[in-house]
């Protein structure tokens, strides 16, 4: 996938350095919304190693450095793939994103 937002907004809210492109943003207020999606996916099964057929998206919410002073939140849409590996026990699974752990909460540049 090639980036398919603004590369000036990318580099300067820096999403391009985490693997991820802008493709909307809002000020809510006392936060910034960055809406973005990943550069790259991997739609490799992590059981089987087969690859999958893209079934949806789903949305994941981060905390990121703060942007221009204000506390940002990135809502990140991250594909989900179904299993083409009949015999797999793993049916759904979903993309990792290269700025942070499965199932965290936070970018991996906020813990450094």
């Amino acid at each position: 996938m090639q980036p398919s937002g603004n590369l000036v907004a990318d580099t300067i809210c820096r999403t391009a350095e985490i693997g991820l492109t802008i493709t909307g943003a809002a000020d809510a207020g006392n936060i910034t919304i960055i809406d973005a999606t990943p550069v790259t996916v991997n739609n490799l099964c992590p059981d089987c190693g087969q690859s999958g057929k893209l079934r949806d998206h789903t949305p994941r919410r981060l905390v990121d450095l703060p942007v221009v002073g204000f506390p940002t939140r990135l809502h990140v849409r991250v594909p989900r793939f179904t299993c083409s590996n009949l015999s797999c026990a793993r049916k759904i699974f979903q993309a990792s994103l290269n700025c942070a752990d499965d199932g965290a909460k936070i970018t991996h540049r906020v813990t450094r």
